[in-house]
């Protein structure tokens, strides 16, 4: 029985880890599409690298401020620059423009990760959820980030929706597993990606 218990653990820690890579992977490939000028069509040849890729995407921006896509490269970009509070600024952008597309939540709380802010990230998430309470995907990523900040009551409201939103996903089992260990009070932390964090 015991075995089980740790085996469980093990599992739960590892979809949990999956999917935070999975999220941030998301990130770090739109990242490096920025950054070797794809998608736009932009090339990174110049003397001035990010800086150059910044420009380009704050042009793109100029042209049409109301492309939520625009003002997302335009943070990709600013995070290659090395300037993250620019890039959250137009990430936060971004979500304002598409307020029901998660890609954009992810990517600023991506960044809000990256400076280790987890505060901030699940905040973004909770309003992210509350006004699209059917996005289950969001539920599991607020419920592991949660889960990674010690927020045990926060994390188990997400990992319950994400449930009652994905009854028959194979996922859906370790969630209940984690929900059940969580209330149990012996819940383990699941290891945040990545050093430090709130």
């Amino acid at each position: 029985m015991l075995l089980d218990q740790k085996r469980t653990r093990r599992i739960v820690q590892v979809v949990a880890i999956v999917t935070s890579i999975a999220f941030v992977g998301v990130i770090f490939v739109v990242l490096g599409l920025v950054l070797v000028g794809g998608g736009s069509g932009a090339s990174n040849s110049g003397s001035g690298g990010a800086g150059d890729l910044v420009a380009e995407a704050q042009d793109v921006v100029d042209e049409n401020p109301q492309d939520a896509e625009a003002w997302e490269d335009l943070a990709q970009a600013h995070s290659a620059n090395g300037d993250p509070a620019e890039a959250i600024t137009a990430a936060e952008k971004a979500v304002e423009l598409a307020p029901t597309e998660l890609r954009r939540v992810q990517t600023l709380v991506a960044l809000h990760l990256q400076e280790n802010d987890r505060d901030a990230a699940i905040a973004e998430l909770s309003s992210f959820t509350e006004a699209n309470p059917d996005n289950s995907e969001a539920f599991l990523q607020l419920g592991t980030i949660s889960d990674q900040a010690g927020r045990t009551q926060l994390a188990s409201l997400a990992y319950q929706r994400y449930v009652d939103l994905n009854p028959d996903d194979p996922t859906t089992a370790s969630i209940e597993e984690r929900l059940e260990e969580l209330a149990s009070g012996e819940a383990e932390a699941i290891p945040a990606e990545g050093a430090g964090g709130n």
